[in-house]
């Protein structure tokens, strides 16, 4: 496990010098092939979810890494031959994804401490094929998407699914009736287990969607009438904002993917695109408690990696950009190029992605960002009892 920083990396050096900004790198599992990412990020930034390759998953074995004693490998479910991590609770002790037995065969499962890996089956029908995407406080909810018989399609089709150790996994349904192959997928939970963001079928075309257990599921739009697609990809933690990508207008003639943001009143904000670079499409991954800050990727020809942060202030910059010009921190001199950014803490101080190492192989990356002055005090005086209770 290696750590660069701008002004130290330990977080007493943090205490001292409250304005600098760290980056960390997360490393790899032992194995012949070093390549890993990152997936997601504990709600206080303690902990890391992503997929390493490893002696034990040659093409990928799930694993959660903590400042103290670093990236460790969960293993795998029985007969498979691959783990891959979808995301981690806030509490940081449950990790979801899905393991992989052979190619058409993909299952759900969870992780913790206590438990171990267990799989989480599928849904009634279909070929066996499920994977989990997001995970709420504690594990007590966990989303994704499963396969079913689609009654009114001859074939195999996907659902979104919520699993609870009371009830199992139970499908989600639709937005409503299409005249395609109806299909859904949840990528995200609330902390609370209340709110499911995710996409699915209607009558209006592929959408976002919202899911409570008072509404079911309800569309959250999209940008062109003309072009009805929409994506959610990320709930903030208290299940105000969502973020994912809808296809918009570019000119007369074409349109693209591009990040948005929905607001708690269900508004549609475009993030827009980072300047000075050629960008092809964006997509949004993760978004804090207020909706002030907006994290993901920016497909094109980006020589620096498309790792973005939205603010409504400062649009849509390459983190690269953001560091370099706000903190002093060059990633590229130390010869990173940052891909994307997956998570994101609710505070907005704990970044977390992946990107290309100076070795050049994927690795997964944290950037700590300094507290607003006016916070610094208080969390420096949080960091010194912490660090006696010890």
């Amino acid at each position: 496990m290696r750590y660069l920083a701008f002004g130290g990396v330990l977080l007493a050096s943090a205490l001292a010098s409250a304005q600098t900004a760290q980056f960390i790198s997360l490393g790899h599992l032992p194995g012949p092939y070093p390549h890993s990412d990152a997936a997601d990020v504990s709600a206080y930034g303690g902990f890391v979810a992503g997929t390493s390759r490893s002696y034990v998953g040659f093409a990928g074995e799930a694993y959660r890494w903590d400042s103290e004693i670093g990236m460790v490998g969960l293993g795998l479910l029985p007969g498979h031959n691959q783990s891959h991590a979808g995301a981690i609770s806030p509490d940081g002790g449950w990790v979801v994804g899905h393991g992989v037995a052979a190619p058409e065969h993909w299952e759900a499962f969870a992780w913790s401490a206590g438990t171990g890996m267990f799989g989480l089956g599928d849904l009634p029908g279909g070929e066996h094929h499920s994977v989990a995407r997001g995970v709420s406080h504690n594990g007590r909810v966990i989303v994704g998407n499963g396969t079913i018989e689609a009654d009114s399609w001859n074939g195999i089709t996907s659902e979104a699914f919520m699993w609870t150790q009371q009830h199992g996994m139970v499908g989600l349904g639709t937005i409503s009736p299409s005249d395609g192959t109806p299909s859904s997928g949840a990528y995200d939970v609330s902390a609370n287990g209340r709110v499911i963001v995710g996409y699915s079928t209607s009558e209006e075309g592929s959408q976002a969607f919202r899911w409570t257990p008072e509404d079911g599921m309800v569309g959250l739009g999209a940008v062109d009438p003309d072009n009805f697609v929409s994506s959610a990809r990320a709930v903030s933690n208290n299940g105000l904002w969502t973020v994912g990508s809808s296809v918009t207008p570019i000119d007369d003639t074409d349109s693209a993917e591009r990040a948005v943001l929905w607001t708690p009143d269900g508004e549609i904000i475009q993030l827009g695109w980072p300047q000075d670079v050629e960008v092809f499409r964006t997509v949004a991954m993760d978004v804090t408690n207020d909706g002030s800050t907006v994290v993901g990727k920016a497909y094109g020809r980006i020589s620096e990696g498309g790792a973005f942060l939205w603010t409504p202030d400062d649009g849509m910059r390459l983190l690269s950009d953001v560091l370099r010009t706000d903190y002093g921190l060059d990633v590229a001199a130390m010869g990173w190029r940052l891909d994307e950014v997956t998570g994101i803490s609710p505070d907005g101080l704990t970044l977390v992605g992946t990107g290309l190492s100076p070795d050049g192989y994927g690795e997964p990356y944290m950037v700590r960002l300094p507290a607003p002055a006016s916070l610094a005090p208080l969390m420096a005086a949080g960091l010194l009892a912490a660090k006696r209770r010890r």
